[in-house]
């Protein structure tokens, strides 16, 4: 068994009282495509619209009632005009 499925099945992990979590360690490439959707992720931030990143690296939006998930930024800043 991993260390995630581990933890997962414990559901929470205490050191000292303390909780520790851990993340699936993510490469390089994958970050680098989440990173690509921070400025829009900004712009929605200051639109007040409810928006997730999901792994590895897709942007799931909520605006005007629709739910969409996006996987490059064009689609996403096209969505929301």
């Amino acid at each position: 068994m991993t260390v995630l499925k581990a933890v997962r099945a414990k559901k929470q992990l205490l050191y000292k009282d303390r909780p520790v979590r851990f993340y699936p360690d993510l490469a390089a490439e994958i970050h680098k495509k989440q990173k690509e959707f921070d400025a829009v992720r900004q712009k929605l931030r200051t639109m007040w619209i409810r928006y997730s990143l999901l792994l590895p690296a897709k942007l799931l939006v909520t605006h005007k009632d629709k739910t969409q998930t996006f996987e490059n930024l064009a689609d996403v800043e096209a969505f929301i005009r």
